[in-house]
């Protein structure tokens, strides 16, 4: 833990560094939310909550801070709020949680409510690209298995976006809270066809879990 600490500094030691303009930025904002109603009546276990509705709202806005062509600062923020959280949807196992309302509620028990609302830090890394180089340090979103994407068809990026992407590792952006990455990653491309990716980093309490306290 100390050591990706150690990289945040690195992050801004290196910001400084390669930005000797930083009195005049040039931000940029993006926004982008998310709203589902589910309800959940599958489980055949009648003395818990077998059958029941929730609701979430996620809101991300984006700050991207470019102190140069190639680098910049991205900062993005992951609002939260569920309401109606089942509070009697574990099962004893086989069954175990019923349903993803379950998930959310038994994972937040610190905020011991069936309606939650709290703000993470989604993104929070130096960057900077080149035409065969590219680097974050900090808190970033990873997908595995999006390498030399551009160069495909679109039929072949859709089915690498949702076949091939994340078997091992990913934001898991279908969940509110989603997961996100503390540490450093770069890409080497010599060429066209070939890239090289090094990651070092630990992934976040998420998926389920607000909580910011770990």
């Amino acid at each position: 833990m100390r050591t990706l600490h150690k990289l945040f500094i690195i992050a801004i030691v290196l910001m400084l560094t390669f930005y000797p303009i930083f009195a005049n930025p040039n931000p940029s904002i993006s926004i982008s939310y998310t709203f589902r109603f589910e309800n959940w009546n599958y489980f055949k276990f009648r003395q818990y909550q077998n059958s029941y509705n929730f609701y979430g709202l996620k809101i991300k806005p984006v700050l991207n801070f470019p102190f140069s062509q190639n680098a910049g600062l991205l900062i993005g923020l992951n609002l939260v709020s569920l309401g109606n959280l089942p509070s009697n949807a574990v099962a004893p196992a086989p069954a175990g949680l019923l349903g993803l309302g379950a998930n959310y509620y038994s994972s937040n028990t610190t905020l011991n409510n069936s309606s939650i609302t709290a703000v993470c830090i989604r993104d929070l890394h130096f960057y900077y690209k080149s035409n065969s180089f590219s680097l974050k340090i900090g808190r970033f979103s990873f997908s595995d298995g999006n390498e030399l994407i551009d160069k495909f068809s679109p039929s072949l990026k859709f089915l690498k976006n949702t076949r091939i992407s994340q078997r091992i590792l990913g934001p898991f952006g279908f969940s509110y809270v989603e997961r996100a990455f503390d540490g450093i990653t770069f890409d080497y491309k010599p060429n066209d066809n070939t890239q090289l990716t090094f990651l070092y980093s630990k992934p976040t309490y998420g998926v389920f879990e607000l909580s910011t306290k770990k």
